[in-house]
């Protein structure tokens, strides 16, 4: 469908509005029965209506279908939309099209998180396509307040402690079926997949926890979800990045496991679905997989060895990663990248895992300074740091760098004194024996032990990087090829892919391994 007047692409997803096309929208609206609901009394809400694609939609497939479209179905259907030039035109449209004469507050220019309880007997909606990193920074501590009060920051800490890659979607749902739907009613959200088959950030919203009245008088209820739609390699929504999808969820309801998983199969102009069924992996909340005849069998593993990401600088890659390593002599190494030169102790250089690793190369060709004790995997201390002149010189010399560096637990550190601290790095990280995979954006899982190697004079051990690998840390050799046997087995491998990850972001993050393990 064409907006009127056109929304330009930037200001679109400056907000994350990617408004629906009409052939995916009538599908979902005919597979539920959302027009002839409507049509036989059901009152109906987009929460975050766009350019009213999705009320569009519902009229169109009634005058499709031979449904006459009354003023008293009108009078059931609302739309609010937060940003004013999405909805302008939208009665004119309608008129021109259809003939229909709306009253101007079916779509209402009104920001949703702020919309007074109502009730509706259908959500249908497709909410906005950011995370909570993406929203305004004006914007932030308002949303964030919103986050807390439906319940999904997981006790308040959540957006602050790594969950900040939760959907604002998940909000707008929350918010929508706690507030807006009448108990036993139905919802059907266009939504990023990740919202059901990622684990961490949503493992909350997936429980389907709601409450209502005030914090005298509260009554809990819960929503389940009843089916999942994958659409696969189609893109449904144009410049949106990641993989999307479609979920349907009613009120007041117990889930019922395995859900429906259905998996477009064909293309927008013959769509079909490839049905197969998903449930949780592990424990009320967590990710969604679609059901495996044979699953692995559980690795053993201890818990000080359980997966962890990589090391991550807080956005300073440059300050403590290295390209070039060459001795100059004293205890000293000169490392370079493309942006800076440094003079180091070699004592605080370690092996960067690369991706060449994992295509037979033996040999460093990264490196990573870290100024922290080996031994207690703790930064040095500022007494400790006077060992090492040339490091303390240097860290004082990008002191403003890095106390400018973003996030809770870096400001812990910072304010503190230890402005050097990274995030990842444990006694784990100076284990001499690990099992490293990497967990971005792959399609096969391939762990692989990687010993102590000769680096910066002396044998050191192998640092993961970042998001893009993942790794269990173990003290012998022999615990670590008894896990990685485990870890091999194809059923792994197979699981994964049920996730759905493939190429992602997300392909074999820790939490998703940590479910093929039993942690003792």
């Amino acid at each position: 469908m064409t907006e009127n007047p056109p929304v330009s692409r930037k200001r679109k997803k400056e907000c994350g509005a990617f408004f629906t096309p009409y052939p995916i929208a009538s599908d979902m609206i005919r597979i539920h029965g959302i027009h002839r609901k409507w049509s036989k009394g059901a009152s109906v809400l987009d929460p975050t209506a766009g350019d009213g694609s999705l009320l569009e939609a519902l009229i169109r497939c009634c005058r499709d279908d031979d449904i006459p479209v009354t003023p008293s179905m009108i009078s059931r259907l609302k739309g609010y939309e937060k940003e004013e030039d999405f909805i302008q035109g939208f009665p004119k449209r309608i008129q021109q099209r259809y003939g229909l004469a709306l009253p101007n507050d079916v779509l209402e220019c009104r920001d949703f998180l702020k919309v007074p309880p109502s009730s509706y007997d259908i959500l249908f909606g497709n909410p906005p396509w950011l995370n909570f990193t993406d929203v305004r920074e004006d914007e932030k501590e308002e949303v964030k307040e919103y986050f807390v009060r439906y319940g999904l920051t997981g006790g308040g800490r959540g957006i602050l402690l790594g969950g900040s890659r939760i959907d604002l979607a998940a909000l707008m749902i929350q918010k929508g079926v706690q507030d807006h739907l009448t108990p036993g009613g139905s919802a059907y959200f266009f939504i990023p997949l990740s919202l059901m088959l990622n684990e961490g950030a949503h493992n909350v919203f997936r429980r389907g926890r709601i409450s209502s009245g005030t914090h005298k008088n509260t009554t809990v209820d819960r929503f389940c979800f009843t089916e999942i739609r994958d659409f696969g390699e189609q893109e449904i929504f144009t410049g949106v990045q990641t993989r999307s999808g479609f979920i349907a969820l009613k009120k007041s309801s117990d889930p019922v496991y395995p859900l429906p998983y259905y998996t477009l199969a064909g293309s927008l102009s013959s769509i079909s679905w490839h049905r197969e069924e998903a449930r949780p992996v592990g424990k009320e909340g967590t990710a969604f997989a679609v059901s495996q005849d044979h699953p692995p069998n559980p690795v053993t593993i201890q818990k000080a060895s359980r997966p962890r990401q990589g090391i991550n600088t807080g956005g300073r890659n440059s300050l403590f990663i290295f390209d070039r390593c060459e001795e100059a002599g004293q205890g000293l190494w000169n490392l370079e990248n493309r942006e800076i030169s440094a003079r180091l102790p070699g004592e605080l250089i370690y092996p960067l895992v690369n991706r060449l690793q994992f295509r037979g190369e033996e040999n460093p060709v990264k490196y990573i300074f870290l100024p922290y004790n080996s031994l207690t995997g703790r930064p040095l201390n500022p007494e400790e740091l006077k060992e090492y002149p040339a490091a303390r010189d240097y860290l004082e010399h990008h002191k403003n760098s890095l106390e400018t560096r973003k996030g809770t637990l870096i400001g812990n550190a910072i304010n503190k004194g230890l402005y050097w601290s990274l995030l990842g790095v444990g006694p784990y990280s100076f284990s001499p024996w690990k099992i490293v995979w990497e967990a971005y954006g792959k399609h096969e899982f391939a762990p692989r032990i990687f010993g102590k190697v000769s680096a910066a004079g002396g044998l050191k051990p192998w640092i993961p990087n970042q998001a893009l690998q993942a790794s269990c840390s173990f003290e012998s050799q022999d615990e670590a090829e008894q896990v990685l046997e485990g870890l091999k087995q194809p059923a792994i491998e197979g699981a994964l892919k049920k996730h759905r990850m493939e190429g992602t972001c997300n392909w074999a993050q820790p939490g998703r391994i940590r479910h093929f393990l039993k942690e003792i």
